[in-house]
C-alpha cells in the first residue's frame, strides 16, 4: 500500500488548505476507491461528493511511528472523470502549538497528504495512482483553524492558488484503520438564550459536552455571528471560561443571505455553554444544536436507582466518558491540554469496560504506549506524545500514570478474556517492571526521581502542591507489588512459568510490610484534612491502597481497617484520598467490614464526595472536588477541569457492591452476584451485555423487606449471595426472583 505514492505538503504555514487535482481516463469504470491520511485532519470529495463521513480522519497516534489510513469507494463518475479534492487542517498531526509545544519542540510535520487510488475498468484492467508534486494546492474558505483555537470561517474569502504540492519526506508506518471510529452522537437543544449581569448573550445547552455547535441561520449577508465555549457561570451569574488556559476556543462564521448550516471542520470544544460575542438582534437559540462527537462505542452497561442525586452522578459519569474518549481517552476535552494522560485512563479502565465496549479503543492506545516505550523501559505520561523528549529521562516517569502499561491490558483481559490482549502487552509490562527495579532504595523498595504521588490527594494544604501527603515510596512500592501480581496472572493465562516471578513477588510483599507496616499500623504522623504536616504513610490513600491491594498480612487488616474508618471520622467523615486512593476507598471499606461507612462516603452530599458536584449543579465529573466551593467561589483558573472523568471511577465499586456484579473468570465466563444492600438507594435496576447475553440485577428496598431479580444469560456460570443468606448457582441461565 501507497508504494506508488508520495508524503506532499504545502509548505508556507497555514490553518488549512486544500489539494486538488482532476484525472481523465479514456476507459470506463467499473470500481473505484481510495486509500488517504494525512498528517492532520482530512476531508475527501470526489466529484464534490464527501467520501468520509467520520470526524477528525485519520485519528490520533503516535504519528512519527504509525498512522492510520482509511479506505473510500468512489461510486459517481461522469464521462470518465474524477475530480479529486482535499482538505487538510492542522489537528492533532499539524503545527507546533499543541500540548504546550514551544517552537522546535513539536514532535510531529507539518500539514500533509498521501493518497492512493486504484480503479478497476470495465475490460478488467486496473491501474494504482499515487499522490504525487502534480497535485495543485489552494487556499479555502477557513481563515483560521486548530484544536485549541477554534475555527474562523468566510464564505466571501477569496479562494488563491498556492502552486503545486511539494513532497515531504515522512518517516512513519501508515497502518489500516486500528481504532474505533470517530463519530457524532447525540444532539442536545439549547435550553434557553439570556443575557448575564455582565452584558453578555449566553446560550445554555443544560450539559457539558464535547464537539461543536451547529448554526442554522439565514440572516443578513456579511453578518457575523461568533461564540466562545464556557463550561460554568460564576457565583454572579456572569460567563466564565478563565480555566481555559490559553486555548482561545473562538468560532466564527459570516452569513451568506441565505440560509446557512455552519458547523467547523478542524476544531472542536467542550463545554456547557456559548457566549455569542458577534450576534444579530435577530439570532434565536433555536439556531444554534449541540452536536456530540466521540468515538463509535457500543452501549454495555447501565444503571439506575431510587436516589436521584446518584441516578445523575451516573449520568455524570456516562458524559465524562464519552467527552474524553475521543479516539484516545483524554483528561480533559476544553482547555489547552486535552491529551492522554495514563493515570486518568488506568483508573476508570474497569468501569469503561463495563459502560461500553471499549476494548478495540483502547488497543489502539496500548498499541501506541507500546511503540512510545522508552528504551530503558520506562512510560511517558501522556499517549501518544506530543513533544520531543530525550528518552531516556526518567524524570517524567511516575508510577500510578505509567503502570497503565499493567493495568489497562490486564482490566482488558477480565472484561473480554482475550488473551490476545497479554499477549500483545506483556514485552511492554516486563520492562516497566524491569525499569522499576533499576530504582530500589533497598531490595524492593521503589523510589523513582519524579512523581505525581496521590494526585491532588486533600490531606495537603489547599493549593499549596498537588500532590497529597502518602510517601511516594509506598505508592512506588505498591504499584511494583501490583504489576507483579498482574505480571504472574498474565504468565499463567499465557502457559509461561511464573515461580520466579512469584519469588520475587512474596519478598516485595514482605519488604513493604517491613517497611511500612509497624505493630498492625502504618509508620508515620495521621494526615488529615488539609493538613500542615510531612509526608508520611499514614494517609486514607496508605491505608487504601494497603488494604484493597492485599499489602498487609490477613491478621493486619484488622486494625489497618479500623484506622481508616478512624482516620475518616477524624477528617469529619470526609475523604483525603487523591487520584490514587480515591479508587480504592470504598473497596477498602467495605471488603473489610465497614460497609455502611462506605455507604456514607457514597452518599455524603458536602465538599468533598461525588454527590456534592452533582448538588452543586455538575454535569460531568470534575477534576477537583472543589472544582467551586459552597460560596460558589471557583478553586482556580490554572488546572480546573469541570470535565474530568478519572473520579468516576467510582461507578466499578457501585457495579461490583450496589449491583454486584463481580468477575471471577475473564470474559464473564462465571461471576459472582452479591448485591451489598443500602436502603437509601431505594431500588437497583442495573445491567451488563456480555458476550453471551444481558447480565441484569434488580433489587428493592420496601419496608425493611428487599425483592430481588436476577437474570442471566446461557453460557455463564453465575453465583448468587444475597444478604438474607440464600445461595445458588445459575450454569444454563435462568433467574432468581424473590418477592
Amino acid at each position: 500500500m501507497f508504494e506508488n505514492s508520495i508524503w506532499i505538503t504545502y509548505p508556507e504555514r497555514r490553518s488549512s488548505v486544500t489539494f486538488k487535482k482532476t484525472f481523465r481516463f479514456s476507459k470506463n469504470i467499473k470500481s473505484a476507491k481510495i486509500s488517504i491520511t494525512s498528517m492532520g485532519w482530512y476531508h475527501c470529495f470526489a466529484n464534490n461528493k464527501r467520501l468520509d463521513r467520520d470526524v477528525f480522519s485519520p485519528g490520533w497516534t503516535q504519528y512519527d511511528k504509525r498512522v492510520q489510513y482509511q479506505t473510500y469507494r468512489i461510486l459517481k463518475f461522469e464521462n470518465n472523470e474524477l475530480n479529486l479534492s482535499v482538505d487538510v487542517g492542522e489537528g492533532w498531526g499539524g503545527g507546533d502549538h499543541f500540548a504546550w509545544t514551544r517552537p522546535g519542540n513539536f514532535l510531529y510535520f507539518q500539514m500533509s497528504l498521501i493518497y492512493e487510488i486504484e480503479l478497476i475498468f470495465e475490460d478488467d484492467s486496473s491501474e494504482i495512482i499515487g499522490s504525487d508534486e502534480s497535485v495543485d494546492v489552494y487556499s479555502n474558505h477557513i481563515e483560521s483553524s486548530d484544536i485549541y483555537g477554534g475555527e474562523t470561517q468566510n464564505i466571501f474569502k477569496k479562494i488563491e492558488y498556492l502552486g503545486k504540492a511539494k513532497r515531504i519526506e515522512i518517516n512513519t508506518n501508515i497502518i489500516p484503520q486500528e481504532g474505533e471510529r470517530i463519530v457524532t452522537g447525540e444532539r442536545i437543544k439549547p435550553k434557553k438564550m439570556f443575557v448575564d449581569p455582565a452584558g453578555n448573550t449566553v446560550i445554555d445547552f443544560g450539559q457539558n459536552f464535547v464537539g461543536y455547535v451547529e448554526v442554522n441561520i439565514k440572516g443578513k449577508k456579511g453578518d457575523v455571528i461568533s461564540y466562545t465555549p464556557g463550561e460554568i457561570l460564576d457565583k454572579n451569574g456572569i460567563f466564565y471560561n478563565e480555566n481555559y488556559r490559553k486555548a482561545k476556543s473562538f468560532f466564527s462564521f459570516v452569513l451568506t443571505g441565505e440560509p446557512d448550516k455552519f458547523i467547523p471542520n478542524f476544531s472542536f470544544m467542550g463545554g456547557r455553554y456559548i457566549k455569542l460575542i458577534d450576534c444579530p438582534k435577530y439570532v434565536k437559540k433555536e439556531n444554534f444544536e449541540a452536536v456530540l462527537v466521540h468515538s463509535n462505542l457500543k452501549r454495555t452497561g447501565g444503571f439506575k436507582c431510587g436516589h436521584k442525586l446518584m441516578n445523575r452522578l451516573y449520568k455524570n459519569i456516562i458524559y465524562g466518558q464519552l467527552s474524553n474518549y475521543l479516539d484516545v481517552p483524554t483528561d480533559c476535552p476544553q482547555r489547552d491540554e486535552r491529551l492522554g494522560w495514563t493515570a486518568d485512563t488506568q483508573v476508570f479502565t474497569s468501569t469503561g469496560a463495563i459502560n461500553f465496549d471499549v476494548k478495540r479503543f483502547l488497543n489502539k492506545y496500548l498499541a501506541d504506549m507500546r511503540v512510545c516505550q522508552f528504551p530503558n523501559g520506562g512510560i511517558e505520561r501522556t499517549i501518544p506524545f506530543a513533544c520531543k523528549v530525550d528518552v531516556n529521562n526518567d524524570k517524567i516517569v511516575s508510577t500510578g500514570w505509567a503502570d497503565a502499561c499493567c493495568v489497562i491490558p490486564w482490566e482488558l483481559y477480565l472484561a473480554y478474556g482475550d488473551k490476545s490482549i497479554l499477549s500483545k502487552n506483556i514485552e511492554m509490562m516486563e520492562k516497566y517492571i524491569g525499569f522499576l527495579e533499576d530504582y530500589y532504595k533497598k531490595p524492593y523498595i521503589i523510589e523513582l526521581p519524579f512523581s505525581f504521588g496521590d494526585w491532588l490527594g486533600m490531606d495537603r494544604i489547599q493549593g499549596a502542591i498537588y500532590q497529597g501527603l502518602t510517601r511516594y515510596d509506598l505508592l512506588s512500592t505498591a504499584h511494583y507489588i501490583l504489576d507483579l501480581r498482574i505480571l504472574i496472572d498474565s504468565y499463567k493465562q499465557l502457559g509461561i512459568d511464573t515461580l520466579k516471578v512469584e519469588n520475587k513477588l512474596n519478598d516485595a510483599l514482605k519488604a513493604y510490610q517491613n517497611e511500612f507496616i509497624k505493630d498492625g499500623h502504618l509508620i508515620g504522623n495521621k494526615a488529615h484534612f488539609y493538613d500542615e504536616g510531612e509526608m508520611t504513610c499514614y494517609t486514607q490513600t496508605g491505608l487504601a491502597v494497603t488494604l484493597a491491594w492485599n499489602l498487609c498480612t490477613e491478621k493486619d487488616k484488622k486494625s489497618l481497617a479500623k484506622d481508616l474508618a478512624d482516620l475518616i471520622d477524624e477528617c469529619g467523615g470526609k475523604m483525603t484520598t487523591g487520584f490514587i486512593g480515591t479508587p480504592c476507598l470504598l473497596k477498602a471499606l467495605s471488603e473489610n467490614g465497614y460497609k455502611d461507612k462506605a455507604y456514607d462516603l457514597l452518599f455524603f452530599e458536602q465538599f468533598p464526595s461525588w454527590l456534592y458536584s452533582v448538588r452543586m449543579g455538575a454535569t460531568t465529573i470534575w477534576e477537583h472536588y472543589d472544582g467551586i466551593n459552597e460560596n460558589g467561589d471557583v478553586w482556580s483558573k490554572e488546572m480546573n477541569s469541570f470535565n474530568h472523568y478519572a473520579y468516576g471511577s467510582v461507578f466499578y465499586w457501585i457495579y461490583n457492591n450496589s449491583i454486584g456484579i463481580n468477575i471471577l473468570k475473564p470474559g464473564y465466563k462465571e461471576i459472582l452476584i452479591k448485591p451489598l444492600i443500602d436502603k437509601r438507594l431505594g431500588f437497583v435496576d442495573g445491567f451488563y451485555d456480555s458476550k453471551f447475553g444481558r447480565i441484569s440485577v434488580k433489587w428493592k428496598c420496601e419496608n425493611e423487606k428487599v425483592s430481588y431479580n436476577i437474570r442471566v444469560p446461557k453460557g455463564i456460570k453465575a453465583y448468587i449471595e444475597l444478604e438474607n443468606g440464600y445461595k445458588t448457582i445459575l450454569e444454563n441461565g435462568g433467574k432468581v426472583v424473590i418477592e
